[in-house]
């Protein structure tokens, strides 16, 4: 019979451990232009439903998600972000995660690796996340930082006029993100309102 041997402890140099490969938590407003966050996305046939209601696969387009900490309401948030922005420096990180999430859903698969081969699918993304005390001033700064993430700067102009004051001023940016969205060959706008 052999004796028990007991476990060595681990050194200081084998616990240490590369600080990239721990999953941390994401915020879709400041992981919004971050593809190298999402890269480890492996979508399941739950985050789909999220990924279908934001691109518009949907006929719902409000949706409360309630989930405990750690299922990927954020990833897939972050993830639906960037398909609909499309921007380049994000495409080979959505190309991989579109083919993945190919095997989950066919047909949203294909939707996301078409998008992301298309240079022209672009979108605009208001991303809110936390308790918003003015309202329409809070839809007015996203909407600036997603019109800057996808190159077009210079049109974001348009919204500082816009006054930030009331409910109603929050109505009018959110009409006007979308009308300038229709005006530059966006074939989506989106607002999210993250709370947590």
């Amino acid at each position: 019979m052999s004796a028990k041997r007991t476990p060595r402890r681990k050194t200081t140099r084998q616990l240490a451990i590369n600080a990239d490969a721990v999953l941390k938590s994401l915020n879709i407003v400041f992981d919004a232009d971050r593809p190298d966050r999402i890269e480890h996305f492996r979508p399941t046939t739950k985050c789909t439903a999220l990924i279908r209601a934001v691109t518009a696969h949907e006929s719902d387009r409000a949706f409360l998600i309630v989930a405990p900490y750690g299922t990927g309401k954020s990833l897939s948030a972050v993830y639906s972000l960037q398909m609909i922005e499309n921007r380049p420096e994000a495409r080979a990180t959505l190309r991989s995660i579109a083919e993945r999430l190919r095997t989950v859903s066919y047909e949203l698969g294909g939707f996301a690796e078409n998008r992301a081969k298309n240079e022209n699918r672009r979108g605009l993304v208001i991303a809110l996340h936390g308790a918003c005390g003015n309202l329409a001033d809070a839809l007015q700064k996203a909407a600036i930082e997603s019109i800057q993430r996808v190159g077009d700067g210079r049109q974001a102009k348009f919204l500082q006029s816009i006054a930030t004051e009331t409910g109603s001023d929050a109505m009018v940016i959110l009409a006007a993100v979308r009308a300038k969205a229709v005006e530059k060959g966006y074939d989506r706008s989106v607002s999210f309102l993250h709370f947590g």
